[in-house]
């Protein structure tokens, strides 16, 4: 069960059953729960986007070059060396998948959140 949108699917249809029960049948109720479940995880996907995007970079090396903050805080990429095996038995490969796997949640509250809330507007007019 990898495919992501299956994933959404099956998140979807689990939230909108919630919060149809949950509401108990108020038309009005359920819009706003449906909107609601649909906002915070796109809260978290665009959280994980923004930050992952680089934008807090700017600011951190903003500081190192005003020397606020100690210099070791804040390495680039290019200034580490090879300290594991290239195989991909290292601590590389798995930085590699938990990256993958953040971005693959984040993608999937994306969808999810974008449909609850496309849906809750709908039914709102």
């Amino acid at each position: 069960m990898k495919s992501r949108i299956l994933w959404i699917a099956i998140l979807t249809l689990a939230s909108i059953t919630a919060c149809y029960i949950q509401a108990a049948s108020e038309w009005e109720h359920f819009i706003n729960s449906l909107f609601m479940t649909g906002i915070i995880p796109l809260m978290v996907a665009g959280g994980y986007f923004v930050i992952n995007g680089g934008f807090f970079d700017a600011f951190a090396i903003g500081f190192k070059k005003m020397d606020i903050l100690p210099g070791q805080l804040f390495k680039r990429k290019e200034e580490y060396g090879f300290e594991d095996p290239l195989d991909g038995s290292g601590s590389e490969e798995k930085k590699k998948r938990k990256k993958q796997t953040w971005a693959w949640i984040a993608t999937v509250c994306f969808g999810v959140g974008i449909i609850n809330t496309a849906l809750s507007l709908l039914l709102s007019l």
